[in-house]
């Protein structure tokens, strides 16, 4: 395979072929559960190359906005969630999970920019303890399409396991089959289980850091 050809396939950002292809689908973008309650800690998500922070509101609905403030570029990471939207610690910006900045702190009284300011904001839809996000063109969004692994939104085919040391037994102990047809080297991507395991032949495993994963 030439360089070329790598970075047809491999290179993911925006305006990348393969770029643009997953921009056209509905994505896993984190759990549900690293959001758990209203108003609690933004989480960092890196996703098609880009760095992005989650929330959930006051309302329970899971904001994925750009990490960085649209102000002065702060991280939004260390911004305060209260009122169903973030404050960035720096000037006080206020922007909501569609990316609306709704208070400018640091404006003048009676000054329009908020009106003028939209931040990069993608739409999520909670599905079987997943956040689901689009990233591509807001007029050619797709309805949300159940995976079919999990025709329910009650499925909950995912489980969180701490690996220390040796985590491809780790993930077998989990599955319950003593082999592996196909554990990946890298902690992402698909475990396929072989026969007689009593979960599903195909098991998520997501990366998280060096010792921990999710899977289901």
């Amino acid at each position: 395979m030439t360089p070329e050809e790598n970075d047809l396939l491999c290179r993911v950002e925006r305006g990348a072929p393969m770029g643009r292809i997953a921009r056209s689908h509905w994505l896993p973008a984190l759990l549900s559960e690293e959001v758990p309650e209203p108003d609690g800690t933004p989480v960092p998500v890196r996703l098609l190359g880009e760095d992005l922070v989650a929330f959930r509101d006051s309302e329970g609905r899971v904001g994925l906005l750009g990490r960085q403030c649209p102000h002065r570029r702060a991280s939004l990471l260390l911004a305060r969630n209260e009122d169903s939207a973030l404050r960035c610690l720096y000037h006080g910006w206020k922007i909501d999970a569609t990316g609306n900045v709704l208070e400018m702190p640091s404006e003048i009284g009676g000054s329009t920019l908020c009106e003028k300011v939209k931040h990069t904001a993608y739409p999520t839809h909670e599905w079987a303890g997943v956040v689901w996000t689009y990233m591509g063109d807001a007029a050619s969004m797709p309805s949300f399409q159940p995976p079919s692994w999990a025709p329910a939104s009650s499925t909950r085919p995912w489980r969180r396991f701490f690996a220390s040391g040796d985590w491809r037994s780790e993930a077998r102990s989990i599955s319950g089959s003593k082999t592996s047809t196909a554990i990946p080297r890298r902690m992402y991507g698909w475990v396929s289980i072989t026969e007689g395991s009593p979960t599903s032949k195909s098991m998520p495993l997501r990366y998280r850091n060096r010792r921990r994963c999710s899977c289901s």
